[in-house]
């Protein structure tokens, strides 16, 4: 089997089939088909090492968001209870002082 490039056919066995057949799927197949073996590997290696570059990439993007989505909502949690909490303490303190100041008067 043999692709031409300067004919534009693909050779199988005694028959040729014009490259205008094939889409260009098929003629990257066949082109890549007929490499050496030490070329396909090359390829696959590099192919192979930028998909994963790029999967890192998105992993480490993701997990910073998610680790800073963390950190805001414990953030919030924080802010929003024990300064709240806080204020609703100081709030009863003072209820229970005036209350107790209100009954010590009536006794």
């Amino acid at each position: 089997m043999g692709f031409d490039m300067m004919h534009h056919a693909v050779t199988t066995a005694a028959v040729a089939i014009p490259a205008e057949a094939l889409s260009a799927w098929d003629r990257f197949v066949v082109w890549y088909g007929e490499l050496p073996a030490g070329v396909k590997t090359v390829i696959s290696l590099v192919l192979g090492a930028i998909v994963a570059y790029i999967a890192f990439k998105i992993v480490i993007r993701l997990i910073k968001g998610i680790v800073s989505a963390i950190i805001a909502a414990v953030l919030a949690f924080l802010l929003t209870t024990v300064p709240g909490n806080l204020l609703l303490n100081q709030a009863y303190d003072r209820v229970q002082d005036e209350l107790s100041g209100i009954t010590s008067q009536l006794k």
